[in-house]
């Protein structure tokens, strides 16, 4: 079989979305060739096959053809109509290659506004209740195991160390930031910054195993002028972070990057990975 024979592919338009389309493939061979106005400058190894109204014609007689993509800079509706129903007609998959779109450097997914379909930026993996119902599972699964197993033995150890430097309550709180600017009260034992009575907040929904690092109150509020802390404001602050793990926490600008890239990476392995990393830090 030759390569053309084997190919599954035509593209339409003259326009450079679909040139650049082309110069992007993977596999730029399994392209027939395509179908645009005389007079186009075409890549080497491109074939004009023809012009659009000549697209139905094509793909009837040549059945190995299974997509056709259409680039409509330069088109006219009726061109695109009639590419579209000759390839619904022939059981064709018909894709539209849209201007600019793939030079933005992000994924996009279709939605709608109103009756018109727009493309927008695929949200971050925890904007999804799906992911964030597994991430609060795994939360509430490794908080309530560990208050039943090894909680005790911390809380009377810190008690006891409590009592003897005469400190008080062995537990204090601190006003920090948590999602959409809103304060809460963080737990922690007394005189420990690395405290698991955190856990408690992670119980209550505010803060997660894993998350953001968190802010002080005073600090949360000096820093509103920062559009990119939007990234995480749906995030809970995390008892371990990936800007802690990373050892730049005390850097405000390196630690938003870190928490910029965990918000729009996020994975349950992921956060098993900082998790564990975090008792090395």
């Amino acid at each position: 079989m030759s390569a053309k024979e084997s190919s599954s592919t035509v593209l339409v338009g003259g326009g450079m979305e679909v040139l650049s389309f082309y110069s992007r493939l993977k596999r730029p061979e399994r392209v027939c060739g395509i179908f645009c106005p005389y007079g186009v400058r075409l890549p080497e190894g491109l074939q004009r096959l023809g012009e659009m109204d000549d697209v139905a014609e094509y793909v009837n007689k040549n059945i190995n053809i299974k997509k056709v993509y259409c680039g409509i800079s330069g088109i006219s509706l009726n061109e695109v109509r009639s590419v579209q129903n000759g390839c619904k007609a022939r059981a064709v998959k018909f894709c539209v290659v849209l201007p600019m779109v793939s030079d933005l450097n992000a994924d996009f997914v279709v939605a709608k506004a109103g009756k018109s379909v727009v493309l927008t930026p695929k949200g971050e993996p925890l904007s999804y209740m799906y992911n964030r119902m597994i991430k609060r599972f795994f939360d509430l699964f490794f908080v309530i195991l560990f208050m039943l197993t090894f909680f005790p033995f911390v809380y009377i150890f810190k008690a006891i160390l409590a009592k003897c430097k005469k400190r008080g309550s062995s537990f204090c709180t601190q006003a920090c930031v948590g999602p959409s600017n809103r304060p809460f009260n963080r737990v922690a034992f007394r005189g420990d910054k690395r405290s698991m009575a955190r856990v408690f907040n992670v119980l209550k929904g505010e803060m997660s195993l894993v998350g953001p690092t968190y802010y002080d109150l005073e600090e949360g509020m000096g820093l509103d002028d920062l559009p990119r802390r939007l990234a995480r404001r749906h995030l809970k602050p995390g008892m371990a972070s990936y800007a802690h793990v990373k050892k730049v926490d005390s850097d405000p600008e390196a630690r938003l990057e870190a928490d910029i890239w965990y918000a729009e990476h996020w994975s349950l392995w992921t956060d098993i990975s900082i998790l564990f990393r975090s008792f090395f830090v």
